[in-house]
């Protein structure tokens, strides 16, 4: 395709006939000529985010938008519109635009919010596409007070497990790589993680029973996110990796590549909690039948500290470029 905006024909055939569930919020809808959405928020609080996909390929317009709703649903906020910009290589196919959107559209329709705009275009100035969302969400003001201090002894809580994204994206974009080295079935079943990325019915949970701080886990992984969280605080964290769950296709990866840092593997799917000790998030969290699991506590010492099941005992870096990358550009040498 040539470069430059796509055409009107263009949009209304491929673009325009997936915007997602059609919000009462949005007074000025996705359309040809509108530059900017109109939402209508009354009393509530607007909580906006934006994210950038590169590292997947197949299946980065659903992933994108789970991803940037995501940080929505940590702060608290319930996501109701999208915004989608793609900036695509001159390689590109109607075919291909047409995946992404579908892409969005059915992760929009899973999360009942619309896709109100954003910009598509064909351009030399990039190797490889990219996809960019923005995430709008409204805020309840009751809970603008609800993420208080993390205090000594509060417990940070993991939902579903460790390295969801990166295990969905290397088995559904590299699948082949893994063929007649890992089971057939945990295979699959990896593919399957990515219909686990939204966290929207654990934050809902952990909001309503008291969570302080929500954290989404992204790139670096569990251990990115916990780096990420004590950042913000003044006190250390203990955290033991027996206490962490990898669903076993995740496991599987390192017969390929036995050096994956798996706690260092991009995770969105995974949301942080952290709450009082004794709290009843995860007998709540229990009763939806989402799995959880709590792996660490805070502390007046300072140090951040992973307790290995080998018995060591090592310092939490700060996280780095994520496990994905360094895979990803071994994939491309072979």
């Amino acid at each position: 395709m040539k470069p430059g905006k796509l055409t009107i024909e263009q949009l209304k055939k491929i673009v325009f006939p997936y915007t997602g569930i059609r919000r009462p919020e949005v007074l000025v809808h996705a359309a040809i000529g509108e530059d900017c959405a109109v939402v209508d928020l009354n009393d509530q609080l607007c909580v906006i985010s934006t994210d950038p996909i590169t590292g997947a390929s197949k299946d980065n317009g659903y992933l994108g938008v789970h991803v940037a709703c995501n940080d929505v649903i940590a702060s608290g906020g319930k996501p109701l519109g999208i915004l989608v910009t793609l900036l695509l290589k001159e390689e590109t196919t109607e075919e291909d635009i047409k995946r992404i959107i579908e892409g969005t559209n059915t992760a929009c329709v899973e999360l009942g919010i619309e896709i109100i705009g954003g910009h598509t275009e064909i351009t030399s100035s990039v190797k490889e596409s990219i996809l960019s969302l923005t995430a709008l969400g409204t805020k309840d003001k009751k809970y603008l007070e609800n993420q208080v201090a993390i205090e000594e002894g509060d417990e940070i809580i993991l939902t579903k497990g460790g390295a969801i994204e990166g295990t969905s994206i290397l088995y559904n974009d590299y699948a082949e790589v893994f063929e007649n080295i890992v089971d057939e079935k945990l295979i699959k079943e990896g593919q399957k993680m990515l219909r686990w990325l939204s966290i929207f019915k654990e934050g809902v949970i952990a909001l309503e029973n008291g969570a302080k701080v929500m954290h989404d886990v992204t790139e670096g992984g569990v251990l990115g996110g916990v780096y990420e969280i004590t950042d913000n605080t003044d006190l250390g964290i203990d955290i033991f990796e027996k206490e962490i769950y990898f669903h076993p296709s995740t496991l599987a990866l390192l017969k390929v590549f036995p050096d994956l840092e798996l706690l260092r593997l991009i995770s969105s799917g995974s949301l942080l909690i952290v709450g009082k000790k004794d709290n009843k998030i995860r007998t709540e969290l229990e009763k939806a039948g989402i799995d959880s699991f709590s792996i660490g506590r805070f502390k007046k010492d300072k140090s951040r500290l992973l307790h290995k099941t080998n018995g060591k005992v090592i310092n939490i870096a700060e996280p780095k470029s994520d496990e994905l990358w360094s895979i990803i550009d071994k994939l491309k040498e072979r």
